[in-house]
C-alpha cells in the first residue's frame, strides 16, 4: 500500500486523498463515515477531501435516500485525466518559455546524472542529429527508445555506430554497426559500461555506468572535447575494420583476443 500512496503522491495526491481513493477501490462506494473507518482518514477531515476529490473528477457521488454516497472512478479514468493533465502542462510550458530569449550555448562541460535523465538526453541528441552521429554504446543501452531513434535517423545522416555486448551475440537491427569484440577486456580494465555521442560535430555526451543507481555523464559543444571525442570514436572505428580485415592474420600476429595490440608499452 505505500508503494501505491507514494505513485499517487506523485499525480497530486495527499497522503490522505489516496487513503480515500484506495480505499473506495478496495470497498466499493460508501458514504462519508464509513469511507473514514475504511481509510483511517479521521472524519474531521473526511467531507472536505471528499469534496476535493469530486471537484477534481477522482470520484463520483450519489445519493441513497438516507446518505450521499461516493464511488472512485477506474484507475483507467485516472491514467487518462494524468494524461491530459500532462499535456496541458507541457503545451503551457512550451508556449511561456517561447516567449523567453534563450542565451547561446557555451563551453561549460556539464554533468548530468540519472540513468532514465541521461539516456533521454542522447536520444534527443541522435533526434534532432541534422549531419552525422557518431556513437559508442553497450547493448543494455541500446534499448527499444534508442534503437528506434537511430533507426529513424538511418538512410539521412551519416551514422557509425560502435556496439559493446557482454555475450557478444550484438542483437541489434541498426545496419552501420562495428561489433567491438573484446568486451572481457574492457570491463576488467573499467569496472565500467560507457556511451559516447556525438552531434553534428557540435555537440557530445560521454556517460559513465558502473550500474544503473550510479550512471553519470558529462555534456557540452566545447569545441576540444568534441574533437576528443570525435576522433576517439573514430580510431576505435578504425582499428575493427581492421582487425576485422585481418582476420586469422591479427590474432597470429596478437594472439589469443589480439592481447599483444593492447600491450602499448612493448614494441614487438
Amino acid at each position: 500500500m505505500e508503494n501505491l500512496i507514494t505513485v499517487l503522491n506523485s499525480l497530486g495526491f495527499t497522503e490522505n486523498e489516496a487513503k480515500i481513493y484506495i480505499s473506495l477501490l478496495k470497498t466499493g462506494p460508501q458514504n462519508g463515515y464509513e469511507i473514514s473507518k475504511s481509510s483511517g482518514v479521521p472524519r474531521s477531515k473526511i467531507y472536505v477531501l471528499l469534496e476535493r476529490l469530486l471537484q477534481r473528477g477522482i470520484l463520483t457521488s450519489s445519493h441513497n435516500g438516507k446518505n450521499v454516497i461516493y464511488k472512485a472512478e477506474p484507475v483507467s479514468r485516472l491514467e487518462d485525466m494524468a494524461t491530459l493533465d500532462l499535456q496541458r502542462n507541457l503545451q503551457a510550458l512550451r508556449k511561456e518559455t517561447s516567449k523567453i530569449s534563450e542565451t547561446g550555448d557555451d563551453d561549460q562541460i556539464w554533468h548530468l546524472s540519472g540513468y532514465d535523465n541521461i539516456l533521454l538526453r542522447v536520444e534527443e541528441m541522435i533526434r534532432t542529429a541534422e549531419h552525422e552521429l557518431l556513437i559508442q554504446i553497450w547493448q543494455p543501452e541500446l534499448m527499444p527508445r534508442i534503437e528506434q531513434a537511430i533507426l529513424a535517423a538511418e538512410g539521412t545522416i551519416k551514422i557509425a555506430v560502435i556496439l559493446y555486448d557482454e555475450t557478444q551475440t550484438y542483437q541489434t537491427d541498426v545496419k552501420n554497426v562495428y561489433k567491438h569484440g573484446f568486451e572481457d577486456n574492457l570491463l576488467d580494465e573499467n569496472n565500467a559500461r560507457w556511451l559516447t555521442c556525438v552531434k553534428d560535430a557540435s555537440e557530445m555526451i560521454y556517460v559513465t555506468i558502473p550500474n544503473i543507481q550510479q550512471a553519470t555523464a558529462i555534456h557540452t559543444t566545447n569545441k576540444s572535447m568534441i574533437w576528443f571525442s570525435t576522433e576517439y570514436v573514430k580510431h576505435d572505428v578504425f582499428c575493427l575494420r581492421l582487425i576485422d580485415d585481418m582476420g586469422e592474420l591479427a590474432h597470429t600476429l596478437y594472439g589469443p583476443k589480439i592481447a599483444k595490440l593492447r600491450d602499448i608499452y612493448t614494441l614487438q
